[in-house]
């Protein structure tokens, strides 16, 4: 077993007999003798910290980098044709009679656009609407993912929930396969707080949500999804 004197200076390991530090110059105390199995415990608890470290700074930078809003955006004409189609689908629902509309990326991204600058009591979660900046929805074969930008002092953080809509019988249903802060995947418990975060941000929309909970059949199709409601008329 190797044995060497520690630096008390900078905490250098030297070879027994030297009278200064190899690495700072410091004079070394002859009784700060180290064995080898001392220093490599050293080695790896410094090893650990610096992995722990450095996997918090990338966990960082990914919450950093925005998640891509690619979802289409709209003007005002494509959020009235959308409201349209919502009152369509709403008064078929009423009448207990078959409806089907086909919601375009672009309509549903502007009429969630005017949302936001809507009456304030639309967005019932007080902080995250004073924070909520845009928020965007990209409509692809089978999978809707909705990304948000919100404010947090002086950064602009983004969230992206992503899953799998479906709608029968039994009602709407999501079934959640991703949920990201920028680029950094969150799991388990965290995803299904942010997620419920968002779904909570939108509490007094009624007429949408019992829409939704009418569904009997959803297709969602690249940057369009076909909606019907009381079978296939």
């Amino acid at each position: 077993m190797s044995v060497g004197i520690k630096c008390d200076a900078c905490g250098h390991i030297n070879p027994v007999g030297r009278l200064f530090c190899a690495k700072c110059g410091a004079q070394l105390n002859a009784k700060r003798i180290v064995t080898d199995d001392k220093t490599r415990a050293q080695r790896r608890v410094r090893v650990l910290r610096m992995a722990i470290l450095g996997a918090l700074l990338v966990a960082l930078i990914l919450m950093l980098l925005p998640a891509p809003m690619d979802g289409r955006p709209g003007t005002l004409e494509d959020a009235n044709r959308l409201v349209a189609r919502l009152n369509r689908l709403y008064d078929a629902v009423q009448e207990k009679r078959a409806a089907k509309e086909t919601i375009v990326e672009a309509e549903l991204n502007a009429y969630l656009a005017g949302l936001l600058v809507g009456p304030r009591e639309t967005v019932t979660d007080k902080n995250l609407r004073e924070a909520l900046g845009v928020i965007r929805v990209r409509l692809a074969p089978d999978r809707v993912t909705v990304v948000w930008a919100v404010r947090t002092g002086l950064a602009r953080m983004t969230y992206e929930v992503s899953g799998a809509p479906a709608a029968g019988s039994d009602g709407f249903r999501f079934a959640l396969a991703r949920v990201r802060a920028g680029r950094l995947p969150l799991p388990g418990p965290v995803g299904r707080w942010a997620a419920d975060r968002l779904y909570r941000t939108f509490e007094k929309l009624e007429l949408e949500r019992n829409l939704l909970n009418a569904l009997t059949a959803l297709d969602v199709g690249e940057r369009k999804a076909m909606v019907a409601v009381g079978g296939w008329p």
